[in-house]
């Protein structure tokens, strides 16, 4: 059965968040975690998940994400870069419909030990493009922003090295509703534009992962791979054999 949603309320969010623009709010039931769709399941994959873990699966598929996200990418001004935070923003660039020509990956790491921080790394590429290119704007392109911590590691670290203030926007697929007060919901930025804005009914933020994390060949993927089946699988190990199915098949 197809897990029933209901939109946030939006008036609020409009008169809270002045500069935060997005496509839809969502309020998802406490008994449903949300998992983005990037690598094209099939129906019986979905399926088989969902009967391996206690909770109910709100499925996103990224390619219904990308309308939002390719209407403010083509108004961006030649005077901005885009910065993409790896793993999960390559998933989103592949998917732009007009490539952005001035863009930079960047990665941003949370140590174990200090799960609230950030640690900036492989930056040399979008040091070397910001210094080349000097935009006056820098737009973060993301999948999911659940904090602000992942922008504001970016903001701090890049106006650090380069010695100047930039004006930042932030353009993901998923934002948790924000709550604080900061008028674009994210600490640094000036606009702020999600495809989803959501939380749950209770108020808390659901749990919100990507397939392609999952499947990736490192460990990384392994390791978040088996977290989520300790939190949430009915039995981890059946759960991870079938994510090594999945791998087999792509």
């Amino acid at each position: 059965m197809p897990v029933q949603i209901e939109s946030l309320e939006l008036a609020k969010i409009n008169e809270r968040y002045t500069d935060i623009s997005y496509g839809q709010g969502v309020l998802i039931p406490p008994n449903v975690n949300i998992i983005i769709d990037d690598v094209g399941l099939c129906l019986t994959d979905q399926e088989e998940l969902e009967m391996l873990l206690t909770q109910k699966l709100l499925f996103l598929n990224s390619e219904s994400l990308m309308p939002t996200i390719n209407s403010r990418i083509s108004n961006l001004l030649d005077d901005t870069a885009a910065v993409f935070p790896l793993n999960g923003a390559k998933y989103v660039r592949d998917r732009l419909e007009n490539p952005v020509i001035k863009g930079a990956f960047i990665k941003v790491v949370r140590p174990a030990d200090n799960l609230s921080a950030r640690n900036v790394s492989q930056k040399e590429e979008c040091l070397d493009l910001l210094q080349k290119d000097k935009p006056e704007r820098i737009e973060i392109i993301d999948d999911v922003e659940v904090g602000g911590a992942t922008a504001k590691a970016i903001k701090e670290f890049v106006e650090s090295k380069m010695g100047r203030t930039f004006c930042w926007g932030l353009t993901v697929w998923l934002m948790a509703y924000p709550r604080n007060k900061v008028s674009s919901g994210v600490e640094g930025m000036k606009s702020t534009l999600a495809s989803v804005l959501y939380q749950r009914q209770n108020g808390t933020i659901p749990p919100t992962n990507s397939i392609s994390t999952w499947l990736m060949d490192s460990e990384k993927g392994d390791a978040v791979a088996r977290s989520y089946s300790e939190k949430y699988a009915n039995k981890p190990k059946d759960f991870l054999n079938y994510i090594s199915e999945m791998k087999k098949r792509r």
